[in-house]
């Protein structure tokens, strides 16, 4: 709780643009962050691990609320790339905010499973204010730390119907 989002000043992408240009086809100032995924994809008998590269850009907003675009792109042994989208929407405390990830169902070989995702680590946000000035695209922290830091939490729900939750605490700066 107390933590912001700004988004003001930060470029739109649009998704079909994105799914179609890939990352430089996205206007500059629209990029608030970069990531990399881990995957497993199969082929045949084998389970392969896959590195993804992945970029984070500004969306459309979506019903009123800020939307991130989420392009990943494998390389070996798969030349496979996908667009998630994410939305930012307010929570219940002890947190502030919840994100709504959409992922894709990522195809590997013909008769072979999807992709499956092993982790996923992404850095968002812009630099620090200059001379007081807010940069756009920035997770701003309030101006007291929680007592005990603050709480994160995740929560995955897969297509077969399986959940997965997880949730840390960040100690106070």
């Amino acid at each position: 709780a107390g933590v912001r989002v700004t988004v003001a000043g930060v470029r739109v992408c649009s998704p079909a643009r994105l799914r179609s240009r890939g990352p430089s086809g996205c206007p500059h100032g629209s990029q608030v962050g970069r990531g990399h995924a881990l995957l497993r994809v199969h082929a045949g008998s084998q389970a392969v691990p896959e590195q993804a590269a992945l970029w984070v850009f500004r969306g459309p907003d979506h019903g009123g609320q800020p939307a991130f675009l989420i392009f990943g792109r494998g390389y070996t042994p798969l030349y496979q790339s996908a667009v998630s989208t994410e939305t930012l929407e307010t929570e219940e405390p002890p947190y502030g905010w919840r994100t709504v990830t959409s992922v894709p169902l990522i195809p590997t070989v013909m008769y072979e499973p999807d992709a499956s995702f092993l982790s996923v680590t992404v850095t968002v946000g812009g630099s620090p204010p200059s001379r007081g000035h807010p940069t756009p695209g920035r997770i701003v922290l309030p101006a007291s730390c929680p007592p005990g830091g603050f709480p994160f939490a995740a929560q995955a729900s897969f297509l077969g119907g399986a959940v997965a939750s997880a949730s840390a605490t960040v100690p106070c700066p």
